[in-house]
């Protein structure tokens, strides 16, 4: 920085303006050099720290800032001179005679060389440093297009593995039918979709775009709308999707596709697009609607039966119901927690002890169960089930699974409650002399009356009776206490009682009644129903007060009994008809007296009475009952006729003969009768229909039981290329198998219900038996040997007869019974077939083994359809116990018999026998060897 002085001299001429104006110029000179210097200042520090700055840039920036240093520096030097000339020459031309002047050139011109001096040096540094960083900038450039060359290479490799990735890509999509698109959020268009979607169908040739008009165009009709929805739900919510719909192709073919999109998102995290996949998925659909009908079919047969099924894991817990336990015991599936706490729940109380005490002998020692039990339903309704259970067992013989089934069986269990509890009031009525009686159902508090004890109560018939304090109600107050302690000692001690007593008629009437009861209790002990008798006594009361007269008493018998008591004289009069008479017959009582018994019965039986009445006259016995003779058939005032069940005694009153007919209407029993017989026809139609069912069920199943297995040999033998995990080969072959062996099953049941509907047809023709049972033996022979069992054909040196039968059916027949020989003969065992034939008695076949027997007892469940001797879990052999069945209806259907003769640890003999009609005329046969 320059700074200014002055100095003063005495004496000097100058004037005082011209003083003023030295001072002036004097002090603008300094403060314009000072400026200048500062300026230079400024520039040469903007240089330097140009130049410290470079050193921290790229190189290219470092020579700039470089050149920049060695500007400021020339920018200082030249400044300076500019200062120079402006100082030492311009300025003394306007002030000759300031020595202040002189001074600050001087001080200025020594600040100026040290200025230049640095401005030199500043300008040497920027030459090196900017030299340096062009070197620096020529090496990087090499360095960078070596890079380049590098990355060039490098670029080329990627490009081509990507290529090769994306062919594999495209192969996988092609195989897999899965393609993919891409949907513009911005554009509100399909801006990319690949080659696979417009083979599956579901885009157009060719690129472009396309927007929501050009897409509905491939929907099928009836799921545009709802997949259009939710496409433009998900573009307006900016959410992923998955959508499974049809679409039709342009050759009219209908395919079900799955799409699903995701959201793509942009630099800035906003959503810009949809991207996603479509695939063919209709083969799977396929797939899963044949099985669906066929899930739908055993739901169906279920749902018709009432029958469900379930599986309990023992290890996991969970349990597993088939949809016809949900409706049996009403509970919805999505409340179902998959544990048999909802079942123990529907219980009825009183048996759920009894039920999980079977579960638990199920599940910890492994025995099957067979039970009956109750349920109680959200509304309270009780049911009746019938359960049954199996328990699976693992290779080391724990148990690892229970599986059963579940059976309504309410309306059997209550058509049984309703006979039972007919029978029992008959039995009752009949037992406790035939007179008014009442049942009284202690649970559910419901009492029943007959006709009789309304009358006696004085109340209508059918009127109301609202349980027992409704009929205790009726007691005499005097007595009731009485009436209640013997009724609650014959509960408390399990006897039958009576008691007379005194009641109380609406009308105010009292009268006396005889009551006998008895006590219905179930397993447990617990009192469940009360039946008995009521019987109006009044008169007898009277009588007795009277000294018992016997006709009053007899006319008090009468007026209450239900029966008809009629009586007749010798001469076949009547001389006395009850109300039970006029209630049956429709007579008043004036109407019939003194008229032959006649009236009361059809024209066609009145002599044939009339000779039973003169030989009952002349017979020791003094009564007897009609029944055991013929039934009776009554004649009513209407005409009409009835049947009736009657018992006639005969009393000597001093030498006249008095009959008299005690009657009971039987047509509600006859009724019954009928029901029953109904009943056992419609049993034979159902088992008729179930045979027919069967058949068409069987049909059914074979169906989508062929696909399943096709399906399975398909996997199992990698046709649409391998499956990957060699265990999904085991499993594809575990369900070929068991697919064949319930295609064998349904074959026999269908074979089953064909024959008993009567469905099949024998095609006969000539068959050489000797040859048909070798070609079997060739059949099982392979299976024999693995078993170590010996086939034997004994046949003798004659030349057989030949049989008219049906082939296919004789080697069924044939097969059937070797296949059981061999399976049930121990190795080193043996089984003969043997031969003979009699033209007058028929065609004899024997097949003999050496195996393991059955008990006599056993045998007639052995040739019983769909049962097996051993029926335990842990059976050796398995088995549908159709075999023998089966064989046994081929046979008949033939006109011949199948026996079975056995003894346990020795062997078993099944003999077929043909009828000689099936005997042909001989002809050359094969002769048999051993």
């Amino acid at each position: 920085m320059c700074i200014g002085h002055w100095e003063g001299v005495a004496g000097d001429s100058v004037n005082s303006g011209a003083g003023v104006w030295n001072r002036v110029v004097i002090w603008n000179s300094v403060f314009l050099m000072t400026v200048i210097d500062l300026l230079i200042v400024a520039v040469a520090g903007y240089g330097v720290a140009f130049f410290l700055r470079a050193r921290r840039r790229a190189a290219k920036r470092h020579a700039i800032r470089g050149m920049g240093a060695i500007i400021a520096g020339l920018t200082v030097i030249g400044g300076f001179f500019f200062a120079d000339l402006l100082i030492m020459h311009a300025l003394p031309l306007f002030v000759p005679r300031a020595r202040a002047v002189a001074v600050m050139i001087e001080m200025h011109l020594n600040f100026h060389w040290l200025a230049s001096l640095g401005g030199i040096g500043l300008i040497g540094f920027g030459l090196v440093a900017a030299t340096r960083q062009m070197f620096a900038l020529i090496d990087g450039i090499e360095t960078s297009e070596a890079r380049s060359r590098h990355e060039l290479e490098l670029r080329q490799e990627t490009e081509d593995a990507l290529r090769e990735s994306e062919a594999r890509l495209k192969r996988a999509q092609r195989q897999a039918k899965l393609g993919y698109w891409r949907w513009s959020f911005e554009e509100e268009r399909l801006t990319y979709w690949s080659e696979e979607a417009t083979e599956i169908g579901r885009y157009p040739v060719g690129e472009g775009a396309l927007d929501y008009d050009c897409m509905v165009r491939a929907f099928h009709p009836e799921d545009r709308d709802r997949a259009l929805a939710e496409y433009q739900a998900a573009d307006a919510e900016r959410r992923d999707f998955r959508l499974e719909y049809r679409v039709v192709n342009d050759d009219g073919k209908i395919r079900h596709v799955r799409e699903i999109g995701e959201i793509e998102y942009g630099a800035d995290g906003a959503p810009i697009a949809h991207v996603g996949t479509v695939q063919d998925i209709t083969d799977l659909k396929e797939i899963e609607e044949a099985l669906r009908k066929s899930e739908a079919s055993l739901a169906n047969a279920q749902r018709i039966a009432g029958l469900g099924h379930w599986d309990l894991d023992l290890g996991t817990g969970e349990l597993v119901w088939s949809p016809e336990v949900f409706r049996i015991l009403q509970i919805a599936e999505e409340d179902f927690d998959g544990t048999s706490q909802a079942y123990y729940d529907r219980l009825h109380p009183s048996d759920r002890d009894f039920v999980r005490r079977h579960m638990e002998a199920a599940r910890y020692e492994g025995k099957p169960y067979d039970i009956d039990h109750r349920i109680v339903l959200p509304n309270g309704e009780l049911r009746y089930l019938h359960e049954q259970a199996e328990v699976i067992f693992d290779e080391a013989g724990k148990p690892v699974r229970i599986s059963g089934t579940t059976h309504d069986i309410t309306d059997r269990k209550r058509a049984e409650q309703a006979m039972w509890r007919s029978e029992a009031r008959l039995a009752n009525a009949q037992r406790i002399a035939q007179l008014g009686n009442w049942d009284w159902n202690i649970e559910t508090d419901e009492v029943w009356w007959s006709d009789e004890v309304y009358r006696v109560f004085g109340i209508e018939p059918g009127g109301v009776v609202e349980g027992y304090d409704s009929f205790l109600a009726a007691v005499h107050g005097d007595d009731r206490a009485r009436f209640e302690e013997i009724v609650g000692g014959g509960l408390r001690n399990r006897t039958p009682f009576a008691l007379d007593h005194r009641i109380l008629r609406p009308s105010g009437e009292v009268r006396y009644v005889h009551q006998q009861a008895e006590v219905v209790y179930d397993d447990d002990g617990t009192p469940i129903r009360m039946a008995g008798v009521v019987h109006d006594v009044s008169e007898r009361k009277r009588t007795e007060e009277d000294l018992r007269k016997s006709e009053a008493r007899f006319a008090g018998i009468l007026d209450i009994a239900p029966e008809a008591i009629i009586s007749i004289d010798s001469a076949g009069r009547i001389q006395m008809f009850n109300q039970g008479a006029e209630a049956i017959f429709g007579y008043a009582s004036d109407e019939v007296l003194e008229q032959n018994l006649d009236i009361l019965l059809p024209v066609e039986l009145r002599t044939r009475h009339v000779a039973l009445v003169e030989a009952f006259n002349r017979a020791p016995e003094a009564s007897r009952l009609m029944s055991r003779r013929a039934e009776i058939v009554g004649l009513r005032k209407d005409g009409s006729q009835f049947p009736a069940e009657a018992s006639i005694s005969k009393l000597d009153l001093g030498g006249e003969m008095l009959f008299t007919v005690l009657l009971r209407d039987i047509t509600e029993r006859k009724e019954v009768e009928r029901a029953v017989l109904r009943g056992r026809e419609e049993a034979e139609v159902a088992n008729r229909a179930k045979s027919e069912f069967l058949a068409n069920m069987s049909h059914e199943l074979r169906t989508p039981l062929n696909a399943i297995i096709g399906f399975a040999e398909i996997i199992m033998d990698e046709v649409l290329g391998p499956v990957g995990n060699e265990k999904y080969r085991d499993y594809a072959k575990d369900i070929n198998d068991s697919g064949q062996h319930l295609l064998e099953i349904i074959n026999d049941i269908l074979d089953l219900s064909k024959i008993e509907t009567g469905q099949v047809a024998l095609r006969e023709e000539e068959i050489d038996v000797p040859e048909v049972v070798h070609g079997c033996l060739k059949l099982i022979g392979e299976r024999a040997k693995s078993a170590g069992v010996d086939l034997i054909a004994d046949f003798d040196t004659e030349t057989y007869p030949v049989l008219l039968a049906d082939r296919r059916m004789l080697k069924q027949i044939l097969v059937n019974l070797l296949s059981n020989a061999v399976k049930f003969t121990p190795p080193g065992g043996r089984v003969t077939v043997s031969a003979h034939c009699d033209p007058a008695a028929g065609y004899t076949l024997t097949i003999a083994d050496t195996g393991i027997g059955i008990a006599p007892d056993d045998i007639p469940k052995a040739l019983a359809r769909f049962e097996q001797v051993d029926a335990r879990l842990d059976r050796r052999f398995e088995g549908t116990g159709l075999g023998l069945p089966l064989s046994k209806a081929l046979v008949e259907l033939h006109g011949g018999s199948l026996e079975l003769e056995s003894e346990v640890c020795v062997g078993t003999t099944v003999t077929i026998r043909f009828p000689a009609a099936r005997v042909a005329p001989r002809k050359a046969a094969t002769r048999a060897a051993s």
